[in-house]
């Protein structure tokens, strides 16, 4: 009998200790609001994580594999606030991508994707959809690996052996 009766005491005691437990977290959490509170603003400024938006980026694009495996490729792009992105290949026939769009994924991490209109006779018979996720080594610089795949636009459906993987450098001017 006397087995059965610690039991209750220990169980009590469990109880106990949680309920002290859960007192301490939140007077502590209430404690910090405080100090947080009356902490001037100046000290209680947050580390700024640096994006790619406010300036014009020069890419530089390697092709890894792919049909232009090899071949480099000169773009400027735009990363607007609102999660635009403009692209433009000044040295090449391609058009202005579109659909161009980006967002953060980490501090100094972002991924963009837009798509480059393939175009014959005036009209869009195809396009490469592209995908970089990106890293800003600093506030003027970004290294990028991404992914360019080739649809029909007729079809919608991917062209095989048309798709291709990058290397990107890029700086702000």
């Amino acid at each position: 009998m006397k087995k059965n009766q610690g039991m209750p005491r220990r169980e009590s005691g469990l109880v106990i200790l949680g309920v002290t437990l859960l007192l301490l977290t939140l007077l502590s959490m209430f404690l910090t609001d405080d100090a947080v509170a009356a902490t001037p603003p100046a000290s209680r400024a947050v580390k700024t994580q640096w994006t790619p938006t406010g300036v014009t980026w020069t890419l530089t694009v390697t092709f890894l594999s792919g049909s232009r495996q090899g071949q480099s490729e000169i773009s400027l792009m735009t990363f607007l606030p609102n999660g635009q992105l403009i692209a433009t290949f000044p040295n090449s026939s391609l058009l202005p991508a579109i659909d161009g769009q980006w967002q953060m994924t980490a501090p100094n991490a972002f991924r963009y994707r837009f798509r480059d209109p393939l175009m014959q006779n005036g009209e869009m018979v195809a396009f490469v959809q592209v995908q970089v996720d990106a890293c800003l080594t600093s506030q003027t610089t970004y290294e990028a690996g991404g992914v360019g795949v080739t649809y029909a636009a007729a079809t919608g459906q991917p062209i095989a052996g048309q798709d291709g993987v990058t290397y990107t450098a890029a700086s702000a001017s």
